[in-house]
Parts: C-alpha cells; sequence; structure tokens
C-alpha cells in the first residue's frame, strides 16, 4: 500500500476505512424482523391469500440463487436471463 501512495501525483492519497464495529451488526439483525414483518403486511393487502403469500416467500431464494450466481462466477448476464429476471405478466 505504501508504495502505491508514494506513486501518487501531488495533491492525493490513500486512506483506509475504519473497522466496522460490532454494534453496527447488531442493529442490523434488530432490523430483519420488522422489514419481513412489513413485507408480509404489504403482501396481505396486495394478494389476500396466505398461500400466495408462502409460496412468494418460499420461491424468493431460487430467485435469488439464479440473479447471485452469474454475478458471483462473473460470467456474462445475457439478454434472455435480464427478460427472465424482469419476470412475466401475472396468468
Amino acid at each position: 500500500m505504501h508504495a502505491i501512495a508514494a506513486r501518487l501525483p501531488d495533491g492525493y492519497s490513500i486512506q483506509t476505512a475504519e473497522r466496522r464495529r460490532s454494534g453496527q451488526s447488531e442493529q442490523l439483525w434488530l432490523v430483519f424482523p420488522i422489514m419481513i414483518i412489513l413485507t408480509l403486511i404489504t403482501l396481505m393487502f396486495q394478494v389476500r391469500s396466505f398461500s400466495e403469500i408462502s409460496w412468494c416467500f418460499l420461491t424468493a431464494p431460487l430467485g435469488l440463487v439464479g440473479v447471485v450466481h452469474p454475478h458471483h462466477c462473473a460470467t456474462a448476464v445475457r439478454l434472455h436471463s435480464i427478460i427472465g429476471l424482469i419476470g412475466s405478466p401475472a396468468s
């Protein structure tokens, strides 16, 4: 890092970020249940069926696998994949 910083032009510098405090990640875990409950309430107003809400929550991780995998493996996401992510009209 020091070798790179030495080659920088005048007026430029490199600063490292501070480490995260453990309190920040603990606060995040407090937000997750609230977020899930708000999502359930929103879906309940839109869908008005517990079975369809359960399908939404059960199939969401499957969609994330299809989205995260190409980006994690640094493969190209082609047009038909993007169209599949947008979704098809409700039948």
